[in-house]
């Protein structure tokens, strides 16, 4: 099972949004039962990086029951970024979408 996280937060740079991604996938990857890699562009003639792609991880489950490993683990390491960006938003998308925020700001 694969699922998609894309973090935003329009507080950061685009370089320092990148930075916090790739910080992200590592603490994924030390502390949770996921292969967190880095998304990545298309390539090929004419092709360009999508800032999207660019800030989005690919998870893929390791363990068995993976729904519980991936939802407690992942929200886990999460919460911890979300501490330190008040403004940071995650979106996990499979075949739904589901979008988490810092702050009450996403609530609407």
């Amino acid at each position: 099972m694969a699922v998609t996280l894309r973090i935003e937060a329009d507080t950061l740079s685009a370089e320092a949004l990148l930075g916090l991604t790739r910080e992200l996938s590592a603490a994924l990857n030390r502390e949770t039962e996921v292969r967190a890699t880095m998304a990545t562009a298309p390539t090929g003639p004419g092709a360009k990086g999508d800032g999207a792609v660019l800030n989005s991880i690919v998870l893929e489950v390791l363990a068995h029951g993976a729904g519980t490993v991936l939802g407690h683990t992942v929200l886990l390491v999460l919460g911890a970024f979300f501490a330190r960006v008040p403004d940071l938003k995650a979106i996990l998308k499979d075949d739904s979408i589901i979008e988490l925020y810092a702050s009450e700001q996403g609530q609407g």
